[in-house]
């Protein structure tokens, strides 16, 4: 009303509703778009200017490079990983349900895959949990554990949308199934790994050993960031890498309950120049992965776990993968050597959706 001509600028990926999208149409053009209305594609044209990476040719954008860092999983992973699909099976056809691929039981193996001790702490307080918790209405879980409502907090924590999912679901046990026994055992596997890595961070200690310290003594002027989605892993790898020297002045952490000043702090560091400032390795959560630029002198990115959420994949890249990185990034995945168990084979799949994705 106000205004005769309008220009909206945004960096935002587009959250996937087309309620919002077209209501923004609407206020450019409330001739040609309408709330909820089916949209036009040329008049959609009309309006819009689309700008990527890969259309500006004079800003010295690179192409990212998509990188495996090999793992051979170890006989219990596969095991407890085996016995956890094994149980969501069998709890799923006790529920009237043909299959165990719905969302808890997709949210209780991603957990598994970001780490043993993620998933012995989700297990082990989801199994203390109140079975008469409220359900959460379908659209409003979906919607919370996908990503596109979360606020600046990693998933993990008690309090957490996603957790709450799991907890106010229990009328539809995803592991009706399991014996209070089976429970315990599938929580002591996780907590056996609170003091040490398994197999995908050994893999993870020797990438960075030749990268950051390719002699095994001397701290090369190279950076690595590595993000996952929960609080439990980022603290059990930050425990893990202490254990093999990665000290504070070295290591870093992001995470959602990080003050403002703490996290601004930790920026500085990690983009100073090395000769500088010895910082050489930050995990982060999905806390770091909007707003938090990191590629002034780091353009090498592992994923220790993949979310749901595409946007927030490239959110995370997007922190090296922008104007003002002068190398090519990589982003690195973690690709089992061999596909044939159960777990190998969810692991595999995880990595080339998020290939694509990339």
């Amino acid at each position: 009303e106000r205004c005769e001509h309008r220009l909206f600028l945004s960096a935002t990926p587009h959250n996937g509703h087309t309620e919002s999208f077209t209501a923004l149409l609407e206020m450019i053009d409330n001739r040609r778009f309408s709330r909820g209305a089916s949209i036009d594609e040329d008049a959609l044209k009309a309006v819009t200017v689309r700008r990527l990476k890969a259309n500006i040719k004079d800003k010295g954008f690179l192409p990212r490079e998509i990188k495996t860092i090999p793992f051979t999983p170890t006989k219990d992973a596969e095991e407890a990983f085996a016995t956890l699909d094994d149980l969501l099976q069998r709890s799923a056809e006790a529920n009237g349900r043909k299959r165990s691929g719905d969302i808890l039981a997709l949210l209780l193996k991603k957990r598994f895959l970001s780490s043993p001790w993620s998933f012995a702490s989700t297990l082990e307080l989801y199994d203390q949990s109140s079975s008469r918790a409220h359900q959460m209405p379908l659209d409003d879980y979906y919607t919370e554990v996908l990503g596109s409502s979360q606020s600046d907090e990693e998933e993990g924590e008690v309090e957490h949308p996603e957790f709450s999912t799991l907890a106010s679901t229990k009328s539809t046990d995803p592991l009706s199934a399991a014996t209070p026994e089976q429970i315990d055992r599938l929580v002591a596997w996780g907590r056996g790994y609170e003091h040490q890595p398994d197999a995908r961070v050994r893999a993870l200690l020797d990438f960075l050993a030749s990268v950051c310290r390719p002699d095994g003594r001397t701290w090369s002027n190279e950076r690595v960031v590595i993000f996952t989605e929960y609080a439990a892993t980022l603290q059990w790898l930050k425990g893990i890498l202490e254990q093999h020297g990665y000290n504070a002045d070295r290591l870093a952490t992001i995470q959602g309950s990080t003050p403002a000043e703490d996290r601004e702090q930790i920026r500085a560091r990690f983009t100073a120049p090395p000769e500088d400032e010895p910082l050489r390795v930050l995990i982060a959560t999905d806390a770091a992965g909007e707003g938090i630029d990191l590629q002034t002198y780091c353009h090498r990115l592992v994923n220790l776990d993949v979310p749901f959420n595409p946007s927030r994949l490239e959110q995370r890249i997007g922190r090296i993968d922008r104007y003002g990185q002068h190398q090519t990034p990589q982003i690195f995945y973690f690709a089992p050597t061999s596909t044939s168990s159960v777990y190998a084979a969810d692991q595999s799949f995880m990595r080339r959706i998020a290939e694509k994705v990339s």
